[in-house]
């Protein structure tokens, strides 16, 4: 009875795995076929009833789809361009799912992802874009009917293992045989639960699209949206920009300046105290060495030393053809 238990639930389960690949067939609108076990008079044997599944083709009826967008603006009206995507997506059903700001010199920038129904997600994107300048757009989609449909009959033929293993136990005459049917009922519970989780994921992800917001915030019409310049046009603009930039940079600089006057006083204090313990050694290094010369002996003055005179070498007796001397 035992090696009967054994050889009845192995069958089982490579039944299910064999149906599960059965999908393999999808494209020529094949049928999912699956094995259950009957009662008769001698107990539990393999019957070879095979339903028919339903065909491909009524179950891709509903394609699912998962769109993303992504738009970067520019507006020099943040705070309300920002409340405005909030609100719009709250009133479509939707909902935040994050939002990241950072600040750069003087201007903001968000990053602000959305989640609004897909039905209504391309009129939203369009009529956000509308209200400011557009610096780029991308759409994407991704099929997933054939994932989704995999999830399913998985599903359905984990169940249909579970009730005919769940039967079996009932069935089961010792304990051996419970507990390995046990053991396969939690690994085939572990997978329900699993397969169902990806089958809601995906659910949440086709019904609601994502949208990711990145918007700048500018004091000026951009450049780029300006007409065309010529030559004169570009040199003046540019100088004039050059010039902004002076006046923001020397505006910077005095900000800076009164923001880091605390520090600059700290560090002043500390360089005059360096230096006047500096000065305070250098003197007290003199002192200490005209007070080593003074404590030092005199030595007494030295004698003159008599000087010796010179004897004077006889003159050579003066010749006629030498010139006289002077």
């Amino acid at each position: 009875m035992k090696r009967f238990f054994a050889i009845v639930l192995s069958l089982v389960m490579i039944i299910s795995l064999a149906a599960c690949g059965a999908e393999s067939a999808r494209d020529s609108g094949s049928k999912y076929a699956s094995e259950r076990y009957a009662e008769d008079g001698n107990g539990w044997n393999e019957s070879a009833p095979v339903e028919e599944a339903k065909s491909e083709s009524s179950a891709l009826t509903e394609r699912k789809q998962i769109f993303q967008y992504d738009l970067s603006l520019k507006t020099s009206s943040y705070d309300e361009l920002t409340e405005r995507i909030r609100g719009e997506a709250r009133a479509l059903g939707g909902f935040v799912e994050s939002m990241n700001q950072d600040e750069y010199d003087e201007y903001r920038y968000l990053t602000l992802v959305v989640r609004v129904p897909a039905d209504k997600a391309e009129a939203f994107v369009d009529g956000i874009a509308g209200s400011a300048q557009v610096t780029s757009r991308s759409q994407d989609s991704e099929d997933v009917t054939l994932e989704y449909v995999d999830v399913e009959t998985r599903l359905k033929n984990l169940e249909a293992e579970r009730q005919a293993l769940t039967a079996m136990m009932e069935r089961a005459e010792n304990m051996e045989d419970l507990i390995t049917i046990q053991s396969r009922l939690s690994d085939i519970q572990y997978e329900i639960e699993s397969y169902t989780a990806r089958k809601n994921k995906i659910d949440e992800l086709v019904g609601l699209s994502t949208i990711t917001f990145s918007i700048w915030e500018v004091a000026r019409e951009d450049a780029s949206a300006e007409p065309e310049q010529g030559i004169w046009g570009k040199i003046g603009s540019g100088f004039m920009n050059s010039l902004a930039n002076i006046g923001l940079f020397f505006r910077d600089l005095f900000v800076y300046l009164i923001i880091a006057l605390p520090y600059l006083a700290i560090i002043a204090v500390i360089v005059l105290v360096i230096i006047w313990i500096i000065r305070a050694a250098v003197r007290k290094s003199r002192k200490r060495a005209q007070e080593r010369t003074r404590a030092m002996p005199q030595m007494p003055p030295m004698p003159p030393v008599p000087q010796q005179p010179v004897p004077q070498q006889p003159m050579p007796p003066h010749h006629p053809n030498m010139p006289p001397q002077a």
